[in-house]
């Protein structure tokens, strides 16, 4: 039994490390472009206007054949190098698809990546702008951290769950599903969860699942410990369900180990797993290369979108992109796996924002709510959109 463990252990420990939406793993070295000696001064704003990119037509399942160029806008000279921090997971496939399509030279931009594992990492290498942009989940330490006086700013989604498809779910143990004792979510009733951590997003999520069904928090008891754990805590029956993400969802089915009980796009469908931050020295510094930045990502999410949320477009090649820049190796994964969604214009809803903040300060873990009208900045993805024309978008 130990040396099947040890098996198990070991085919999903590299999986593991893709789930950093609100964890800290760690992670192969991954592929980053080489950055210039020094990042350029603020260049003089060009472009500001709509850049001509006339929106595109269709219905809201429809999207243009390719993501729209920006037109009448030179790239930045000099051009502009700047940092990015990020987990290397699948929420960033913008990112990669923007690095390697060319999107960000286009805007003359040179994005250099670098490993921020989660939003704690990730806090102050922005409040001290050693990186100008990140990706990372919202949670209790970003909020926290500024009520503090630490300015950052969202600038765009990155990812969001889906009704049809959550990335991430309450896993329950196959035997037990299998037998009927842990197939409706009500019978989680003094059952033991693992998780990574507790007053996270999982709380939320589940805290708001358990009410559906007269239950809370309280009603069920945790077993705290890393997620590379989980899959042979559920093999030796020591716990009797356990919040994942993806890959280790599809891992865990495949292997015949858990089942989903209940999946975060069930839950909250609108809620946004991860964010594009900025360091606001940065923007106050050069607006004109947030512009830019924010354009080519969004090119880069929307060339996502139309190959794995509307399906219209080939994935092979993002897929060998995922595959370079993420730890999950195996071709074959991607064609099972669930992918999150992304808004198509980049808009960010702050009321599952709002509603986080709520379950924090009901939970005492967030003193005061922070304003997202002052958190959250839009007119960088309104320039982007109005340069690259408006999409059909099937969230609003």
């Amino acid at each position: 039994m130990r040396d099947g463990m040890s098996s198990l252990r070991g085919v999903v420990a590299l999986l593991a490390l893709a789930m950093l939406l609100a964890c800290g793993s760690g992670r192969p070295a991954a592929p980053a472009a080489s950055a210039p000696s020094s990042r350029s001064g603020a260049p003089a704003a060009s472009g500001e206007s709509a850049g001509g990119g006339a929106a595109p037509s269709g219905t809201a399942t429809a999207a243009p054949a390719a993501s729209s160029a920006p037109t009448a806008v030179p790239p930045l000279s000099p051009p502009v190098s700047v940092t990015l921090g990020l987990p290397f997971i699948f929420a960033d496939a913008g990112i990669y698809i923007a690095q390697e399509r060319g999107y960000f030279a286009a805007e003359g931009l040179h994005v250099d990546m670098v490993q921020a594992q989660s939003s704690s990492g990730l806090l102050p290498l922005l409040a001290t702008n050693q990186v100008q942009f990140g990706s990372s989940s919202l949670d209790p330490a970003v909020l926290n951290a500024v009520l503090r006086g630490i300015n950052i700013k969202i600038l765009q989604d990155k990812a969001r769950f889906r009704a049809e498809s959550g990335t991430a779910a309450l896993m329950a143990r196959q035997d037990l599903y299998d037998s009927g004792e842990l197939r409706e979510l009500p019978q989680i009733r003094g059952k033991t969860i693992a998780q990574m951590g507790r007053n996270l997003t999982p709380d939320y999520y589940m805290e708001t699942a358990f009410k559906r069904v007269g239950l809370t928090l309280d009603d069920v008891d945790f077993a705290l410990m890393q997620l590379t754990d989980m899959p042979v805590a559920l093999a030796n029956k020591a716990v009797d369900a356990a919040w994942m993400y993806e890959p280790l969802l599809t891992t865990m089915v495949l292997r015949g180990l858990a089942t989903p009980l209940i999946d975060a796009g069930q839950i909250v469908p609108d809620e946004y797993p991860q964010v594009l931050y900025a360091s606001e020295a940065f923007i106050q510094e050069n607006p004109e290369a947030v512009r830019r930045f924010v354009t080519a990502h969004l090119r880069g999410q929307r060339d996502y979108y139309r190959a794995f949320v509307q399906n219209e477009a080939d994935r092979s090649e993002i897929i060998q992109w995922m595959i370079k820049y993420t730890p999950v190796k195996d071709p074959a994964m991607y064609d099972k796996m669930r992918f999150h969604g992304v808004e198509p214009n980049g808009y960010l809803d702050p009321r599952p924002i709002d509603r986080y903040q709520d379950f924090c300060i009901e939970k005492g873990i967030l003193p005061a709510r922070v304003d997202t009208a002052k958190l959250i900045d839009p007119q960088f993805i309104e320039y982007a959109v109005n340069r690259l024309g408006r999409w059909p978008d099937p969230y609003r």
